[in-house]
């Protein structure tokens, strides 16, 4: 892809974050047509369901082959929204990132099935070596989301989402404060947008009373490794594995 039509996809991508409009989606296939015909695209890939709808309808005028990136929180019995999430099927390849979320997509949409293929995600590991988080970087975040040195840390790194569990962990806290639980600093990390779910959260801890012990702060990255945090919670309110459940 050449840089007038990579410029074309970055507009476009940020036209689509802001949008679910089924007309204004319509209306944006045009630029990407455009650019496939005079930008030599050979492939296109998407993984957002705003997004792929453009896409989709682009790559079926231009006739160019599209990749879709099935999630497992594509699940849905609302119709209106099964249909929504339907064109996350419809690529010319399907790539899910586990064998779960391969076997939900076929029988979510059958049709499908035989385009689905298995990429699991990769994770490099040596973030998660000690020797690679110096002690400085640790106080830093530690000064930052202003944990005392006595202190330990409960973290929940998720989305802002509602299920995501955030107030499953707040209710918790609750729960254990009451219970005499000291030394222990609740931290809600997420990537926060000033939304009226962040703005929930913080009103959430505040009408319980846990503004000493539990914080929401913003984050910028994997706080897993720098914190170094006593335990890791994850509270979904919808089970999203990445990787084949047992059996």
């Amino acid at each position: 892809m050449n840089g007038r039509a990579a410029s074309q996809w970055r507009r476009l991508r940020a036209i689509s974050s802001r949008t679910k409009n089924p007309l204004a989606m319509a209306l944006n296939t045009a630029p990407p047509c455009a650019s496939h015909r005079g930008g030599k695209c050979d492939i296109v890939h998407v993984r957002s369901r705003a997004l792929a709808w453009v896409a989709y309808g682009a790559t079926r005028m231009t006739k160019t082959p599209l990749v879709t990136t099935f999630h497992s929180g594509c699940q849905d019995s609302n119709p209106i929204t099964m249909r929504y999430n339907s064109v996350l099927a419809r690529g010319d390849a399907v790539l899910a990132d586990s064998n779960f979320t391969a076997a939900l997509a076929g029988k979510l949409y059958g049709p499908a099935a035989g385009k689905i293929r298995v990429v699991h995600q990769g994770l490099d590991c040596r973030m998660f070596a000690p020797d690679m988080v110096t002690p400085a970087r640790v106080q830093d975040v530690r000064r930052l989301w202003k944990v005392a040195p006595h202190e330990q840390i409960v973290l929940l790194a998720a989305p802002a989402s509602h299920a995501s569990g955030h107030k499953i962990l707040i209710a918790a806290a609750r729960l254990l404060s009451r219970s005499g639980l000291t030394g222990v600093k609740f931290i809600l990390a997420c990537e926060r947008k000033e939304s009226a779910f962040d703005r929930d959260i913080d009103r959430a801890i505040a009408r319980e009373g846990l503004q000493a012990s539990c914080t929401a702060p913003a984050i910028a990255i994997c706080p897993r490794p720098i914190s170094r945090p006593r335990l890791l919670s994850c509270p979904r309110r919808r089970p999203r594995p990445s990787v084949t459940p047992p059996s």
